[in-house]
């Protein structure tokens, strides 16, 4: 029985993903390096145009998501509001490290999606545009690092409206905690892109404060072979499937139905079917 005990409490100790107190401590000096040089950029841009002795929210959106300032400020406003400031709006820097160190930490799926979603909430709620915003920040992320530059759709606003409605039921707000459950459960790869590209910002821009910094980041972003066609349509504009439905799809299914195959051929799939083949098949069965 002692040996029992002995092994179950290993098991839960190697199954464990909350790091302690003490371990969080040990950090090696070149995993905290990126945000305390962060901290340190943000203070002195803090300190230059604002003359703040923290970190305020234009100088974060400045250096770190320049093309992107709705989800800096968002993102911004949730560090403020988990360390409990609430005498002025800038942050400290020891106070940003920590809470930057703690965003980063978050590995699990589940935890990513709802902090996602409280930044686009008011309260507990969140409402259908603020959903909204969030499906087009999750979009125009993806779009903006397609391969083959940046894409529009005219389908858009209807797809992003389909998405609305099956989350909220014709109700005008839902709990963050449904909806994360709904995204969780019907679009899991929704927040993948977003939180990707956060994490990536905000561990290399200091190398290059002030510039782009989203080189050799890759954001799955979901691609279509240019032609590929639905078997039959007397309207020719509805052959292709559109941009905004391979987004939605890929935010849904696994990144392999998405991504392209290796030598962008329908060929070079191992069982004779294109991802892309599949998908459009998939579509043109489901619209008949």
């Amino acid at each position: 029985m002692g040996n029992n005990h002995s092994q179950d409490g290993l098991r839960r100790n190697s199954l464990s993903r909350t790091p302690s107190g003490a371990e969080n401590n040990d950090r090696s000096p070149t995993q905290l390096m990126p945000i305390d040089k962060l901290s340190k950029i943000l203070a002195q841009k803090s300190l230059e145009e604002d003359s703040i002795q923290g970190i305020t929210c234009r100088a974060f959106t400045n250096i770190v998501f320049p093309r992107y300032s709705d989800l800096s400020e968002r993102l911004f406003k949730y560090f403020h509001s988990c360390a409990g400031v609430t005498k002025h709006e800038w942050i400290s820097p020891p106070v940003f490290k920590q809470q930057a160190e703690k965003f980063l930490g978050i590995i699990v799926d589940s935890q990513q999606i709802e902090v996602y979603v409280k930044m686009y909430a008011e309260g507990s709620d969140i409402d259908q545009d603020g959903f909204r915003q969030l499906l087009l920040q999750a979009y125009k992320l993806a779009m903006d690092h397609y391969p083959e530059g940046p894409q529009t759709c005219k389908q858009l606003s209807n797809i992003l409206q389909a998405v609305i409605d099956c989350a909220f039921h014709r109700k005008s707000c839902v709990s963050v905690t449904f909806l994360s459950h709904w995204i969780e459960q019907h679009t899991p790869r929704l927040i993948v892109g977003i939180h990707r590209y956060v994490v990536h910002m905000l561990s290399t821009v200091y190398r290059e404060a002030g510039q782009l910094a989203s080189a050799g980041l890759e954001l799955d972003t979901p691609v279509l072979e240019r032609d590929i066609l639905f078997p039959t349509s007397e309207n020719k504009e509805n052959d292709i499937l559109p941009v905004s439905e391979v987004w939605l799809l890929s935010s849904s299914l696994p990144s392999f139905y998405t991504k392209p195959s290796l030598h962008h051929s329908p060929s070079s799939s191992s069982n004779g079917l294109s991802s892309q083949t599949f998908l459009a098949k998939m579509f043109s069965e489901w619209k008949c």
